[in-house]
Parts: structure tokens; C-alpha cells; sequence
């Protein structure tokens, strides 16, 4: 399938054109001339998605139309939305025009120039990784990585884009594991720092026993407590009566002599208000005495047992949250030995995604190609040192190959973009290497800065 022409309709800042197409098509120019808009247009009408931009400005619609010798590729554009259309001879009107336009962008989207004047090595291999088309294994990526719960979405992208994807999975999950590991670790020796002394004592038990101990004692005060106050209220009671039954005698004694005894009868009270004051001053003072002298060893062994109480207790917690130490601290240790084990794991499949990689690299559909040690070698000699026309030779074969491998049947379509950047020597292999593969059917379009107005040669 051959391109013959580009007509743009008020498109970016032409008005009406018409662009013939060969088998070369070198379009020269100074800056500003239009040059660079044809490839826009070009690579507009493969793009994905509405791009107002597009549109010249002032227009309501604008059009772009590629003509092939099967078929017809257009795109219309307003406002506010694109219309595309792909017509092939034998097909008609293809269906899905937006994935078959999608897969020549993608095609177009490699520049021979930018990668044959790569700087370094490392931008060259980006390049093959991203363009060139490669199959992968899959049972051999499963294997290579067996912790991964592989899914769909995962194989999207060629093959060194799949395998970086998953070489950054599994680091990251390396990376997470070391780290959990790590963690687990250092909070193990937190842990064990941190363990109360244990000498073997029960100190559960301990506290029981001290504790029934204590009630006992209590309760052994509490019991000379209240027998001493039940002898204070007989004894009180006694005196009580003893006297109401003197006072009663008294008083029928002194109603006959009431006169004559009245004073005798307030001496005799007074003396037995008095004596009943100090019997109830001895009984006081027995009572605090034998409560004094009971109640103190009581006293003294229960302040002895609140003390080894309070220690004990303290000594329970201790056990207590040794316990529970113990238990995190057996957890901790498993979770690192867990995390340590997948690190292990993740690491093999690191290994295995690189040699997986490195089979894919020395293994490229390029006779003589090479990559070794981020370097890559062309017959041995690394690239930067291989002459000029092996060097755009090879850059140019990348591109075929990719259409071949892409799109065997469809368009054959690459663009050279930037030619500008070569000297007379450098443009003139590029061009040879063009020839060549043009009278194999395939089609360049080259534009190059001059200082000439717009210039458009088909060959």
C-alpha cells in the first residue's frame, strides 16, 4: 500500500493544498515557510482524539485527506470535534478507523534521525525498548515471577516495556519486604530491651496469697475492735443501772428525811457521779490498751503486707506485660522471618526478569547487533565508532523492520524529520540508504531546514 497524495483543507496554515507523494518526498524550506506544518498535518491525521489546533485559524471545518492507491484516509475538524475515515479498496469503509489511524501513528512516531544522533547508548536502548516489537514468553515471565499475581494489563506494551513494568513491581515489593524485615528486627530488640527481670516467681499467686493474708488480719482487728466496744456498752450499761437503782434508794430514803438529807444526798450523787466517772475512765482506758496492745502487731502487719501488696502488684503487671512482650515479640519474629523469605523470593525474580531481558536483547532480529553492559555494538564495534552509512543503515532497517512487524500489509510510511541537523556528508548516506529501501517499496517523507522558500520534491 503507497501513499499518492496530501490534500489539507484550511488546516494549521494552509488554506488549500495539494502535496504529490513518491517513493521520496524531501521537503526543504527556511523556518516558518511551512514546512514543519505539513509534518504536523501528517502526523495530525493519524492522532488520536479531537485537536482543535489543527484548524486554521478562522476556519469552521478543515480537512485532511490522504490519498493511497488502495484507499482513501481522511480526517474533518471543527470546533468541537473530528470526524476520521479510512476507505480501503476491497473493504470499504473500515469500522474501527480511530485504531486503525492509532497503529500508523504509532508507526510514524519513530524518527530515524533522533535515533541515529542519540547522544549516549542508554538513549538508544530506551528507543528499542519502546519501538521495537519483541515477543515474550509468558509462562517463562510466570515462572520468573511467581509471587506477582499477574493480570491482563500487564503484558500491554512490548516486551521490554513488560518486563521493566514488572522489574519496578517486584523491586518496589523487594524494597517493601527489606523494609518490613528491617522493621520487624529492630522492634524484636526493642522488645527484648525492653523485658522485665524474671526470676521464675509466680507473682500472680504471690499477690493472691499476701492478699487473703491481709483480709485475714483485717478481719481479726475488726473482731477486737468490736468485742472491745461491747464491753464499753455493757460496762456503761451496768453503771447505768447500778445507779438508777441507788438513785431510786436514795430517793425513797431521803423522802422521809428529805430536810436533813439533802445534803448528804448531793454528796453521795456527787461521789457517785465521781466514782462512776473514773470506773468509766479505767473501762476506757482498759479498752484502749488492750486495743493498743492487740491492734498494733495487727497494724504493723498490715502496713508490712499494703507495701509487698503494692510491690507485688507491680511485679504481677511486670509478668503480665512480659507475657504479652513475649508473645509480640514471637509474632515480630515471624513477620520478619516472613518478610526476609520474600525478599529472598523477590530478589530470584529480579535475576530471572533480567536474564529474561538480556535473552530478549541478544536476541534481536539484526544481523550483527549486540547489547552488552548497556553498551551497544554493531559487528562487534560499539555503535558511536561504526561508520556514518552502517550507523543510518541501521537506523533506517530499525524503522523498516518495525512497519514489517507492525503492519506487514498496510502502509509503508516513514518520516525523517530533522534533517536539517546533518551535514552534506551525513545527508547525503542518509539519502543513499532512502534510495535503497525506496525501490523495495518503501516510502520517506525527509524535511530539512534551508534558506530557500518551501520546496517540495517527490522522487
Amino acid at each position: 500500500m503507497r501513499a499518492t497524495k496530501l490534500t489539507l483543507k484550511n488546516v494549521l496554515g494552509f488554506e488549500d493544498a495539494e502535496i504529490n507523494l513518491g517513493g521520496i518526498t524531501v521537503i526543504t524550506g527556511e523556518n516558518a515557510s511551512g514546512k514543519t506544518s505539513l509534518i504536523e498535518a501528517l502526523v495530525g491525521l493519524f492522532g488520536s482524539g479531537h485537536d482543535a489546533t489543527l484548524l486554521r485559524t478562522g476556519s469552521e471545518q478543515g480537512q485532511i485527506v490522504l490519498e493511497l492507491d488502495e484507499g482513501t484516509i481522511q480526517k474533518t475538524i471543527t470546533e468541537t470535534e473530528t470526524d476520521p475515515s479510512v476507505r480501503l479498496k476491497g473493504a470499504g469503509r473500515v469500522s474501527s478507523p480511530v485504531k486503525y489511524m492509532r497503529k500508523i501513528a504509532d508507526l510514524l512516531a519513530l524518527n530515524p534521525v533522533d535515533f541515529a544522533r542519540a547522544k549516549t547508548d542508554k538513549e538508544r536502548i530506551k528507543w528499542l525498548e519502546e519501538f521495537l516489537p519483541l515477543e515474550l514468553d509468558r509462562a517463562a515471565l510466570a515462572k520468573a515471577t511467581p509471587s506477582l499475581a499477574l493480570r491482563p494489563e500487564d503484558f500491554e506494551g512490548n516486551a521490554l516495556e513488560v518486563l521493566s513494568r514488572l522489574r519496578t513491581r517486584v523491586y518496589d515489593a523487594r524494597t517493601g519486604a527489606n523494609r518490613t524485615r528491617d522493621d520487624k528486627i529492630r522492634a524484636v530488640r526493642e522488645l527484648e530491651a525492653s523485658l522485665p527481670p524474671d526470676d521464675g516467681t509466680d507473682q500472680t499467686a504471690k499477690l493472691a496469697a499476701l492478699e487473703n493474708n491481709r483480709r485475714e488480719l483485717e478481719a481479726r482487728l475488726d473482731f477486737l475492735k468490736t468485742n472491745s466496744r461491747t464491753r464499753l456498752v455493757g460496762c456503761r450499761e451496768n453503771l447505768r443501772l447500778v445507779t438508777q437503782n441507788l438513785r431510786h434508794q436514795y430517793e425513797r430514803e431521803a423522802e422521809t428525811k428529805i430536810e436533813a438529807a439533802r445534803t448528804e444526798l448531793a454528796e453521795k450523787l456527787k461521789s457517785l457521779h465521781l466514782r462512776s466517772e473514773t470506773e468509766l475512765q479505767k473501762a476506757n482506758d482498759t479498752a484502749a490498751e488492750l486495743l493498743a496492745r492487740d491492734g498494733a502487731p495487727i497494724n504493723e502487719e498490715l502496713q508490712r503486707l499494703a507495701a509487698e501488696i503494692g510491690q507485688t502488684q507491680e511485679q504481677v503487671q511486670q509478668q503480665v506485660r512480659a507475657v504479652t512482650l513475649r508473645k509480640v515479640k514471637e509474632r515480630t519474629e515471624a513477620e520478619a522471618q516472613a518478610a526476609a523469605a520474600e525478599s529472598v523470593q523477590l530478589t530470584t525474580a529480579l535475576e530471572r526478569l533480567n536474564g529474561l531481558k538480556r535473552d530478549l536483547l541478544q536476541n534481536l532480529p539484526f544481523p550483527g547487533l549486540e547489547i552488552a553492559d548497556g553498551q551497544i555494538l554493531l559487528d562487534g564495534v560499539p555503535f558511536n565508532r561504526v561508520n556514518t552509512g552502517r550507523k543510518w543503515n541501521f537506523a533506517l532497517n530499525f524503522a523498516v523492520h518495525r512497519l514489517e512487524t507492525l503492519l506487514p500489509d498496510g502502509l509503508k510510511l516513514i518520516c525523517v524529520d530533522g534533517a536539517e541537523c546533518l551535514d552534506a556528508k551525513n545527508f547525503a548516506t542518509l539519502e543513499a540508504g532512502v534510495a535503497k529501501l525506496a525501490e523495495r517499496g518503501y516510502q520517506f517523507i525527509i524535511t530539512r531546514v534551508t534558506d530557500d522558500p518551501l520546496k517540495i520534491e517527490t522522487r
